[in-house]
């Protein structure tokens, strides 16, 4: 059975698909393995503090609320065009409370905009392995947790102060809720999906994608179960209610965005990004390379670790011992060769293909386990897999996909485990067992030296921009206090850099803005006496008409310094195809930041 092998009754068309969802209580096995990985994931997310801080051109947006007045809306300028209010409002109170208490000279920490993130990428662990186990059994849980937790990808995103952790959470308990409102027909479970759907789109503009899902797994399951065609009109009719219910809950941030001339300049600048079927195939090879760059330690053994685990809940005899090992050894050595990924990926496809093999064919009556929870899968992984790629290729972009694939492969595993446990009568296909335990040790330790080279990406450093600003705090209130007498005394405009302005921010106590344009250059400031200074880095580089604009005013510009910035993986990746960035180095990742000062006589060069 692939759904939970408690007894179900044979469905009516008047009924619910199935009866709720009651799976066996945890037992204390499992409970102890859950909470070990848990711990794990956790502590990979929380671990090494002093490498996470806002760098990221989009944390920069959204952690910087807490810098703007009433006359700005208290919040970066058109951070609109990037998401919602949602995370940002966290981020701005997970600040607020890192100042109570503290003397106004207290220095925001480094963590205090991570920790919406930080936690929303811990608990995600927690929801995934209850859904995954009421879903599809106890050992395909504990697989799919065993993949969550170890991987460097999800951990990495975590450790930012990015959306995709939190639309991640809300996106998989939307899915959760939805699936068990329409099998039992309850209106509460229907209204704790609107609701997060509704959450999931005051953090992203995507936040919707429950919905497709929802409704891709009723196409699925109207095309193969006979019994969700008797039930067209109440499944129609729920789905419906979460749309509602999804669409009240986003309504107020709707009716804000109508004071800036409504959704449709939002939707213009994601239309940007669209690279179409026609760069489909393209974008969809550089995700591919960029989920293989952050394969680190942890991914790569995530996938064989989570057999392991799943053959722990029983208790196996010393053959099935055999065959378990060379499964998992099988798996480390494919996810080392081919990424983690693609087979986790190839593990999925396996699984709901021929899951949905075998209920197309299964006779009316035959089996009346409750199969929405593989229809909203399927969906799940087709769906993202087609709709992934159609966008610019940022990393980030492919997580919601990837938890898909966490729990296809979570299942598949489980039931390879449970066909490894199974004695074999036949000499020669028990033989088989360790051939492969031979050949696939072989191949896992050929490819073992490379693991050195990828490590553990979700601990990478984020620090880039804190030294740049306290050397520009210091060089800038330095000559303040020359001409001023005060440190404070000092205007310093920031170009495209919003992480870059945040952590000067933190550090300076001078009144840093963001800028978009030059204008203020050729203006002569009303107290000639205050110094007056331009930050410059890689984005104003890629803008548009910048170095037009920079070539105008140059007479009115004195560059002063010049600083090496090294950008963490997660923010080149961006702008640069991961294949061509290994094989560049270092030469490729320094970038440059540039301080310069307002001059009004022509200044010499």
């Amino acid at each position: 059975m692939v759904m939970s092998r408690s007894k179900r009754r044979s469905p009516s068309q008047n009924t619910a698909i199935t009866e709720p969802p009651s799976p066996d209580a945890p037992s204390t096995r499992e409970l102890l393995l859950v909470a070990i990985l848990l711990v794990l994931g956790v502590g990979i997310r929380v671990a090494f503090p002093s490498r996470m801080a806002v760098e990221h051109f989009d944390e920069g947006v959204y952690a910087s609320n807490i810098w703007f007045g009433a006359e700005a809306g208290y919040q970066y300028p058109m951070r609109r065009l990037y998401a919602p209010s949602l995370l940002p409002s966290l981020i701005e109170w997970s600040i607020i409370f890192d100042q109570m208490g503290e003397p106004s000279s207290h220095k925001v920490s480094s963590l205090a905009p991570l920790v919406p993130s930080l936690l929303a990428g811990c608990l995600t662990l927690l929801v995934v392995w209850k859904m995954t186990r009421e879903w599809f059994g106890p050992e395909a849980g504990l697989a799919t947790l065993a993949i969550a937790s170890l991987s460097d990808f999800h951990a990495l995103y975590s450790r930012t102060a990015l959306t995709e952790p939190l639309l991640l959470l809300f996106f998989v308990a939307a899915v959760w809720t939805m699936k068990r409102a329409f099998s039992t027909s309850s209106y509460q479970f229907l209204g704790f999906a609107g609701l997060l759907t509704g959450l999931g789109w005051w953090t992203k503009y995507n936040g919707w994608l429950p919905l497709a899902v929802g409704f891709g797994g009723l196409v699925i399951a109207f095309a193969i179960d006979a019994r969700c065609r008797h039930q067209f009109a109440r499944l129609i009719a729920f789905w419906l209610g979460a749309v509602a219910i999804a669409l009240a809950v986003w309504s107020p941030y709707l009716r804000e965005l109508q004071s800036y001339g409504g959704y449709a300049e939002v939707a213009a600048n994601h239309r940007q990004y669209v690279v179409g079927f026609g760069g489909w195939v393209s974008s969809l090879s550089q995700q591919y390379a960029n989920l293989l760059h952050f394969d680190g330690w942890a991914t790569r053994v995530s996938v064989g670790a989570a057999a392991l685990l799943a053959g722990l809940m029983g208790r196996p005899s010393p053959r099935p011992c055999l065959k378990l090992v060379a499964l998992a050894v099988g798996l480390w050595a494919a996810s080392a060769w081919l990424g983690a990924a693609l087979v986790m990926f190839v593990l999925s496809v396996w699984f709901v293909v021929s899951e949905l093999h075998r209920r197309w064919f299964a006779s009316p009556g035959e089996d009346t386990s409750d199969y929405l929870a593989l229809y909203f899968l399927a969906a799940w992984i087709a769906g993202l897999f087609i709709a992934t790629p159609l966008y610019h290729p940022y990393p980030r972009l492919t997580l919601p996909w990837l938890c898909a694939v966490w729990i296809g492969a979570g299942i598949a595993i489980s039931r390879l485990v449970e066909k490894a446990g199974q004695p074999s009568k036949d000499q020669v296909l028990a033989n088989r067992w360790v051939i492969l335990f031979a050949v696939s040790t072989l191949a896992w330790l050929t490819v073992l030296p490379r693991f050195a080279e990828h490590g553990w990406p979700a601990w990478q450093a984020r620090t880039g921009w804190l030294p740049i600003a306290e050397q520009i705090v210091a060089e800038v209130g330095s000559r303040a206090e020359a001409a001023r007498g005060n440190r404070d005394e000092a205007i310093v405009y920031v170009y495209g850099e919003p992480g870059l302005f945040f952590q000067l921010n933190v550090d300076g106590s001078q009144l840093f803005a963001p800028t978009a344009d030059l204008g203020f250059v050729a203006r002569r400031p009303q107290d000639a006496s205050i110094p007056v200074f331009l930050v410059t880095g890689p984005h104003a580089g890629r803008t548009a008409g910048f170095q037009e604009d920079l070539a105008q005013n140059l007479s009115h510009l004195e560059r002063i310094a010049e600083y090496k910035y090294l950008p963490s993986k997660l923010v080149l990746l961006n702008q640069y195809d991961a294949r061509v960035l290994e094989s560049t180095g270092e030469s490729l990742r320094a970038q440059r930041v540039k301080l310069y000062q307002v001059v009004h006589e022509p200044a010499s060069r």
